[in-house]
């Protein structure tokens, strides 16, 4: 091993594709990702990614309106708070100056302009449902809009009349439409990235993409503190996923220092990497509370079942916006169709068939018993 690092110093391409070449155990080899490395460039040692935020500005001022926008949401987590629907809206389009701090000197950025567009007319449909669920002034119930608590709870979450938080599906949904969509569709697309696009036009684009991840330069499981939106999930299901966040880190750090070599091919091998941990991220997530869900649905924690089931739905509905996830339109759709018409009434082997549909294209486990994804 010290022998294949010092050849990636050199910056000698090497292929180890036969194990004749070396011997090792078998954890140590699964945990080798070979990576075709052009013989003009020397990686950093170091996944600390090595640009100054002010690169990524931008994407920092817009996931800060993203927070304050959840923020908004969850006021209607507590009985009698009433959420508008009107500010939720100027808040998305930058209108009647809704922010806060420093965002007030923000007067032409919009969401509304760099979200997937397809997702705008779901969101006006969550923000007038739990704007209506907040006028309640007494706990929810079966087919009841207002707010619920889980069995021993102290505090709980805002329902609309089928069962759904509908900040978690605005909050989820956003996570997909603005920071997987910046990331995949547009910051990382190959048509940011190419050999024909100029370097400095190619750098700021990767910058731009790491900014939309929402998490520091020197990231990395496990972590203290709780970062939001990806940041905070990252770490749930991280060594289900073979250390997704250092494979992350490392794509970003090396896909830079390859534009600088123009090492074309290592700059998409590295943009492919990050699109397919994000992408394996968002559907280890969905499963994590597909499952919770289940349990919750079996022991008649209705409080707890609805809440799990809507930040499941909420991560499958951030799918939609993964510009090369592996799972299809129609599969994610069918899965989304089990899941997403009423918490009230969802059934365990509607949960059950969801979540052997989810992990189909992806080979993960869908048996309850041996799953690392159920937690």
């Amino acid at each position: 091993m010290q022998l294949y690092n010092r050849f990636i110093q050199l910056g000698i391409l090497l292929i180890l594709a036969s194990s004749t070449l070396f011997s090792c155990k078998k954890k140590e080899c699964e945990e080798v990702s070979p990576v075709i490395v052009n013989p003009t460039v020397v990686l950093p040692s170091t996944n600390v990614y090595p640009v100054d935020a002010a690169n990524y500005a931008e994407a920092t001022v817009n996931l800060e309106m993203f927070h304050e926008l959840i923020e908004a949401t969850e006021e209607g987590n507590t009985v009698g708070v009433e959420v508008s629907e009107s500010k939720l809206k100027n808040m998305l389009n930058n209108t009647s100056n809704p922010f806060t701090g420093d965002l007030t000197k923000n007067s032409t950025t919009k969401l509304a302009d760099i979200i997937n567009p397809s997702i705008k007319t779901h969101l006006d449909t969550y923000f007038k449902d739990l704007a209506t669920a907040s006028l309640e002034i007494t706990n929810g119930d079966s087919l009841k809009a207002g707010v619920i608590l889980g069995i021993g709870a102290t505090s709980g979450k805002l329902y609309d009349a089928n069962g759904f938080a509908n900040y978690e599906l605005i909050e989820k949904g956003l996570m997909g439409a603005l920071q997987l969509h910046q990331i995949t569709a547009v910051q990382l697309a190959d048509s940011s990235i190419n050999a024909s696009v100029s370097n400095t036009k190619r750098l700021k684009k990767w910058d731009m993409a790491f900014g939309y991840l929402g998490v520091p330069k020197d990231f990395a499981v496990p972590y203290a503190t709780t970062y939001p939106f990806w940041g905070e999930y990252f770490k749930t299901n991280d060594e289900t996923l073979g250390g997704s966040v250092n494979k992350i880190m490392t794509a970003f750090v090396n896909g830079r220092k390859a534009i600088e070599n123009n090492a074309n091919e290592l700059v998409k091998s590295n943009a492919d990497i990050i699109k397919t941990e994000l992408d394996k991220v968002a559907t280890g997530m969905a499963l994590t509370y597909l499952f919770r869900a289940r349990k919750y649905t079996l022991n008649g924690d209705n409080g707890r079942r609805n809440g799990t089931a809507s930040e499941g739905l909420g991560f499958l509905n951030a799918l939609n916006y993964h510009a090369s996830r592996k799972i299809m339109n129609s599969e994610l759709e069918a899965v989304i169709n089990l899941v997403g018409k009423n918490n009230w009434t969802l059934k365990t082997a509607d949960i059950e068939s969801a979540i052997t549909a989810l992990v189909t294209p992806y080979g993960f486990d869908a048996n309850p018993a041996t799953s690392k994804f159920n937690k």
